[in-house]
């Protein structure tokens, strides 16, 4: 896999933050914790180190993106 439990673990959280994000109108800061992050940064920047957006540009951008 290349990657250790810790990396791992958190690319599934991020996975389902981007499912939420796009499929639900939870806030930011329930989705974090829904999908295990005990702190709404943490998720903030481990989401921007994986996907290179924050969750709140990611779920605006793919939004508009499917008006087009």
């Amino acid at each position: 896999m290349g990657k250790n439990f810790s990396e791992y673990l958190t690319s599934i959280k991020i996975k389902e933050a981007e499912k939420m994000l796009l499929t639900t109108d939870h806030s930011i800061t329930d989705i974090a914790y829904e999908t295990g992050f005990s702190n709404v940064s943490h998720f903030i920047s481990r989401f921007r180190q994986y996907k290179g957006i924050t969750p709140a540009k990611f779920r605006k951008h793919v939004i508009i993106d499917n008006m087009r």
